[in-house]
């Protein structure tokens, strides 16, 4: 004799019977809560850069970020922080930016270039990308089945990235 196991309500029975606006609504949603886990990780991956990290000495580097936070007119000057080694530059945050460089990096760097480094974050913060980056990602977050919101996005991190660079050059030369 064979004994049937019936399902009589579970989320297999549920899939089976759903309409595809039904099943595309749950993408959606699901793709959201993947989203937000991602954006977790990635602000936790952040905060822990961050946490390890130490406040910069007086030198060269912090007279750098005095000499172009008043050179581009910033009511403060961004606070410096030395990360580990192996991380490139970055700034982050928005009500209190924030620039971090690695370890050892005014050793490496000729004063010249460690100033281009310091002056291309700290346009990063006077053009406000602390929270335009933020809320590009979200909004890409909220749309995220739509593949022109990540080109769009990817377009626009080598825009900003472009932009402080030549923004820099210029206020060089």
């Amino acid at each position: 004799e064979t004994a049937v196991i019936e399902n009589a309500g579970g989320m297999l029975a549920w899939l089976n019977a759903a309409s595809l606006v039904e099943l595309a609504i749950l993408a959606v949603i699901a793709g959201w809560i993947v989203r937000f886990i991602a954006a977790q990780l990635a602000l936790r991956s952040l905060l822990g850069i961050v946490g390890l990290s130490r406040e910069a000495m007086a030198g060269v580097a912090k007279t750098a970020v005095s000499v172009w936070s008043k050179r581009l007119g910033l009511r403060r000057a961004p606070r410096l922080r030395v990360v580990a080694e192996q991380h490139s530059p970055f700034s982050f945050g928005v009500l209190r930016p924030t620039i971090c460089l690695p370890e050892g990096l005014e050793e490496r760097l000729s004063s010249a270039s460690l100033d281009l480094v310091i002056g291309h974050e700290c346009l990063h913060v006077a053009r406000g990308d602390g929270w335009l980056r933020p809320l590009e990602r979200v909004t890409a977050d909220v749309i995220w089945f739509n593949p022109f919101a990540w080109l769009i996005r990817r377009e626009l991190d080598v825009a900003r990235e472009l932009a402080c660079d030549e923004g820099v050059v210029a206020m060089s030369t």
